[in-house]
């Protein structure tokens, strides 16, 4: 492989790093509209270290790093994307943990993590607090990051805290104080969301279910 045919000289770039790397890698089968071109790299790290490593080596080689989540709403080029485009799909960024402490559980979701699949399942084990976000089409990193919600709610309403790596491959962690959670926005500094915990609250099953049917079918009315 020579640079003329690796930009990115990723022969060192992603040398012994925990990594699935695809060179020259068609987007338009990661979008919802499915058009677009080639990115120079798509990297899916598959450890938090890996993650955090790949992204100060592109930071110390110029190389601009994107992150990809579900592909709703997201439009590539014909030209393709230069650099590195991440997608957090390995397990360890895909996770769910509940904590109960009282009526409240602490719900630590992994950044990569579908959304839709989030709330279905805490839904089903009568958890409230995400329900306002069904249909909604997002990763939880993306949904932090976009202050996700609507006429119901945002999950603003339901963040506790936050983990980051930042593109210089810091790891941060934010406590709900230091975000300000605005429209569509947090406050939160560049980087990639690698998890969040989210407080929900107990709430009978039946009538939680009957509140997203209501919330679905208003959505798709």
């Amino acid at each position: 492989m020579t640079m003329a045919t690796d930009p990115l000289g990723s022969t060192t770039l992603f040398a012994d790093l925990d990594v699935d790397v695809e060179l020259d890698a068609p987007l338009a089968q990661h979008t919802w509209y499915g058009i677009g071109g080639s990115a120079d790299a798509l990297v899916r790290p598959k450890t938090p270290e890996a993650l955090a490593t790949l992204l100060r080596r592109c930071s110390r080689n110029a190389v601009r790093v994107r992150i990809l989540g579900e592909g709703a709403n997201l439009l590539v080029t014909d030209e393709g994307v230069e650099g590195v485009v991440v997608r957090l799909d390995a397990p360890c960024f895909k996770g769910l943990q509940l904590n109960a402490n009282g009526p409240v559980t602490a719900a630590r979701v992994g950044g990569g993590r579908d959304l839709g699949k989030t709330i279905r399942e805490t839904v089903a084990a009568g958890l409230a607090g995400l329900e306002p976000l069904i249909g909604i089409p997002a990763t939880i990193g993306g949904a932090v990051r976009m202050n996700a919600g609507g006429k119901y709610g945002a999950i603003g309403d339901t963040l506790q805290s936050v983990g980051l790596v930042d593109w210089n491959g810091e790891e941060h962690v934010y406590d709900r104080a230091a975000i300000r959670c605005e429209y569509r926005h947090t406050d939160l500094p560049p980087g990639i969301v690698t998890w969040a915990v989210l407080a929900l609250q107990a709430a009978d099953p039946v009538a939680l279910r009957a509140r997203s049917k209501e919330i679905s079918e208003y959505k798709a009315s």
